[in-house]
């Protein structure tokens, strides 16, 4: 008893109600790509001896989460190791001689960060001497770390090192045309993902394009005698694939019939058996695997026999003269013809010097 009060002289019962407790202020007060902080404050019932948290996070891209517990915790902590743009859920538990869920479900979602991981694999389809299609895999998830916004694709003629880059926004467009190609070029093409304005790792490939039928012949140019053209030029600036052989065809510009038709795999060739100062259209093309390219025209003219500038006889006895004449460019050999003024049938001979001696 106190002062005058007494107990009751009967037996009587008391009931007492606890409140399961709670905590109301978990949050995250940080959030990184990687690491989440978490706070809270004790819950005003009944203070718990220690405190566990159960994590479970799943890339945005997967379907499965992976769980974490971590004891013995306390606020604010740091959860670690969470891959990039993860979603994950977080409980808190007090630790009482039993354990109690304080917050259960608290989501939380990490930051993107840039790509760890190329494109998958590059396939280059409808590849044609001028165009191609260029199509790729995503980014695989494990690499992503965020939204795949876009892909900056390069393509490179490794010949002329000239490189074109394209933006293609958004993660399902992986394909795109290339044009305006040159035929048998290699080309790079690479691809490189990015998050926003995060650039991941690049992926490259390189193709090459087919062959096509040849461009024109350049800087055809010519040397002529009476009876013969020699002709010389440079393979075409834009071969298009390999050269296999050069046509030529050729006759003299006033005719109509056919031409005569040569073949060479050189860059030269000498045209023979011709008439002297005569026109002749001369035309040359290249080949590869495809087919012909297009024509080179050209009208060149042989030179016109030259005139012996000096000649003169000079008499060697009764029966005998020397002739001798100047030389003559170019000339193999001279034919000199005589005749007797006793006589109407003319003779002939041969000489490759500037002199002969004529006797009967």
């Amino acid at each position: 008893s106190y002062e005058s009060a007494s107990l009751p002289s009967t037996n009587a019962s008391v009931t007492l109600t606890i409140s399961d407790p709670i905590v109301t202020d978990f949050i995250a007060t940080l959030i990184t790509s990687t690491v989440v902080t978490l706070t809270w404050s004790p819950p005003t019932a009944v203070v718990p001896i220690s405190y566990n948290i159960n994590r479970r996070c799943r890339r945005v891209c997967e379907s499965s989460f992976t769980s974490n517990s971590t004891t013995l915790v306390s606020s604010p902590h740091t959860s670690t190791g969470i891959p990039p743009y993860s979603q994950c859920t977080f409980d808190l538990i007090g630790v009482y001689d039993i354990t109690a869920d304080l917050t259960t479900d608290y989501s939380a979602e990490t930051l993107s960060t840039a790509p760890t991981a190329p494109v998958g694999d590059i396939i280059f389809s409808s590849v044609e001497s001028v165009l191609m299609t260029v199509s790729w895999d995503e980014v695989p998830c494990n690499g992503r770390n965020g939204p795949i916004t876009g892909y900056y694709l390069t393509y490179t003629n490794i010949t002329s090192n000239t490189s074109y880059t394209v933006n293609i926004t958004g993660r399902d467009n992986r394909m795109y045309n290339l044009t305006g190609l040159i035929p048998y070029t290699n080309y790079t093409v690479s691809i490189i993902p990015y998050n926003y304005n995060m650039n991941g790792p690049a992926r490259q490939e390189i193709q090459l394009t087919p062959e096509s039928i040849p461009g024109v012949i350049t800087d055809l140019r010519h040397a002529r005698t009476p009876t013969r053209i020699n002709i010389v030029w440079n393979p075409p600036s834009m071969p298009n694939g390999i050269i296999t052989v050069y046509e030529i065809r050729y006759r003299e510009s006033t005719s109509t019939g056919p031409y005569n038709i040569t073949n060479t795999t050189n860059t030269l060739y000498t045209i023979v058996g011709l008439i002297p100062n005569t026109s002749y259209i001369i035309r040359v093309r290249a080949y590869t695997s495809i087919g012909p390219g297009e024509w080179t025209d050209r009208e060149y003219a042989t030179v016109q026999i030259p005139v012996i500038q000096t000649f003169s006889i000079t008499k060697l006895s009764s029966t005998a003269v020397r002739a001798e004449w100047g030389s003559v460019p170019g000339a193999s050999h001279y034919t000199v013809y005589y005749e007797s003024t006793s006589s109407s049938s003319t003779k002939e001979e041969t000489s490759r010097d500037r002199n002969e001696s004529i006797s009967r």
